[in-house]
C-alpha cells in the first residue's frame, strides 16, 4: 500500500487499529483495543475520504508516480458517469 493511501486511512478512522499480516487476503486492519457495541469505527471526511477529481486533476494527481503508485491509485476510483 503506498503511503498516500495510508494517510487517507489513518486520518478517518475513529478506533484505535493496527496493520498487519492476514495470511493468504494481504494485510488488513486489526482493532487495537476492545471496541464497544455501537462504537463509530470510520466516518466520512469531505475531502479527505472521499475526493472528486476532473481528468486534468486526474493526470496532474498521476505525474511522477511510479507505475505501481499509479495502479493502486487507480485501483481505488471509479467513474460517477459510467
Amino acid at each position: 500500500m503506498c503511503s498516500r493511501s495510508l494517510l487517507l486511512i489513518v486520518t478517518t478512522m475513529q478506533v484505535a487499529y493496527t496493520v498487519g499480516d492476514a495470511g493468504d487476503l494481504g494485510k488488513g486492519l486489526f482493532a487495537a483495543e476492545d471496541i464497544p457495541k455501537g462504537t463509530l469505527l470510520w466516518k466520512c471526511e469531505e475531502d479527505v475520504s472521499v475526493k472528486s477529481y476532473t481528468k486534468d486533476t486526474i493526470l496532474a494527481r498521476l505525474e511522477g508516480l511510479s507505475k505501481k503508485e499509479i495502479v493502486e491509485f487507480l485501483d481505488h476510483v471509479y467513474c460517477e458517469d459510467g
